[in-house]
């Protein structure tokens, strides 16, 4: 197997999101609310986190939470519901989508809107 690693000439990629791709999906959301499998195993939280610093460096004012689930089971699912529920109480008339997944890490930004991301 090691003998084909270092044979192999494709493209590598992995299925973590970039810090540049996690800005992108912020787009130009005003409150974003993130979420990312266990830090303990991949990159994304720390892509998110890096991500979200600089979001909030860029544009003062606007909030970005992400959480670091410590899970990379069903509970995704159960937490970004959560996110659904407190974010409609607090904000019952905001547009508020839960984009598809997108690897380890999956994202959604509406303009003006707010970001869920999960894993399935």
């Amino acid at each position: 197997m090691l003998k084909e690693l270092k044979e192999y000439k494709g493209k590598s990629s992995t299925a973590c999101p970039s810090v540049g791709d996690w800005l992108e999906a912020f787009g130009d959301a005003d409150i974003v609310y993130g979420s990312a499998i266990t830090s303990h195993l991949s990159g994304c939280y720390n892509a998110a986190a890096i991500a979200a610093d600089e979001y909030r460096g860029r544009y003062p004012g606007r909030k970005v939470f992400i959480l670091d689930t410590l899970s990379t089971g069903p509970e995704m699912e159960l937490i970004t519901e959560k996110y659904r529920e407190l974010i409609r109480g607090e904000y019952p008339d905001c547009d508020l989508k839960i984009g598809p997944n997108r690897g380890l890490c999956c994202y959604y930004a509406e303009e003006g809107g707010f970001l869920v991301g999960f894993e399935t």
